[in-house]
């Protein structure tokens, strides 16, 4: 992605207040954003299905 961050527009997601809980603690314990948290969450399950296409 070579589009500055401050240039992305907002995606606005809603979760259940427990899964918002969860994904707060888990982007917490990494010491990340809930948003970076989110982003390398999604970029692994995209490499993972490139991957998966492949074999």
């Amino acid at each position: 992605m070579n589009t500055p961050i401050g240039k992305v527009p907002p995606l606005g997601l809603r979760l259940p207040p427990d899964l918002k809980a969860w994904v707060a603690e888990q982007a917490k314990k990494e010491r990340r954003s809930v948003n970076s948290w989110l982003t390398i969450l999604i970029e692994q399950k995209k490499a993972e299905a490139q991957h998966e296409k492949q074999a």
